[in-house]
């Protein structure tokens, strides 16, 4: 038996508005708006959810008792930037299909 894999195409996301959902979570309770921001490109549906790139990052010794600062970059290949918020010298790199701690990019 053999078993013949196809190699994925390489698609760019589709353009969107510059509008941007900006949830806010704090000891006052949860805030929901829109942002301003420029036009940009929709993310892909990636394979690591904020939940598990947020728990290797953990894993991968950011403090956990801090607040995070989590972006979803797929301007090369889908990766999570997790930085502690009070200090932005400390953060991992996740990867997005994986949920792999990367080295470095």
């Amino acid at each position: 038996m053999s078993i013949r894999i196809a190699k994925a195409k390489k698609c760019k996301p589709a353009k969107v508005s510059g509008k941007r959902l900006r949830i806010a979570l704090s000891s006052a309770g949860t805030q929901i708006g829109e942002a301003a921001g420029s036009a940009a490109r929709a993310a892909l549906e990636q394979n690591c959810p904020l939940d598990a790139a947020a728990h290797a990052a953990f894993s991968a010794g950011l403090p956990p008792e801090t607040p995070l600062r989590a972006i979803y970059d797929v301007t090369e290949k889908p990766v999570w930037h997790i930085a502690a918020s009070a200090n932005e010298g400390v953060k991992r790199l996740i990867d997005g299909m994986s949920c792999a701690v990367l080295v470095s990019r």
